[in-house]
């Protein structure tokens, strides 16, 4: 144990340490769900990759963003009603 500590916490025996990051399969679905909490998708920040000018909704002549959305959009209600406010209760 004490050799481990000294090689930086890692048993480095052929090649392998004993620190594992997650797998792939439950890796993805938390990065999506970290993206969407913090506002990013494709859709409303391609703009920042691309240099293109902001997008906005064509409908509600604002911001595209991922607030507007799921919480803004008044197109989306019925499935706002269906989908979140459904998980409150």
């Amino acid at each position: 144990m004490a050799e481990e500590m000294a090689k930086g916490g890692c048993n480095l025996e052929n090649g392998r340490d004993h620190f594992h990051s997650p797998s792939v399969d439950i890796r993805r679905p938390q990065t999506l769900l970290a993206r969407r909490r913090i506002g990013y998708t494709y859709l409303t920040n391609r703009y920042l990759l691309t240099r293109d000018p902001q997008p906005f909704c064509d409908d509600c002549l604002v911001p595209l963003t991922v607030r507007h959305l799921v919480v803004e959009f008044p197109s989306f209600i019925d499935l706002r009603h269906r989908y979140l406010y459904r998980c409150r209760d």
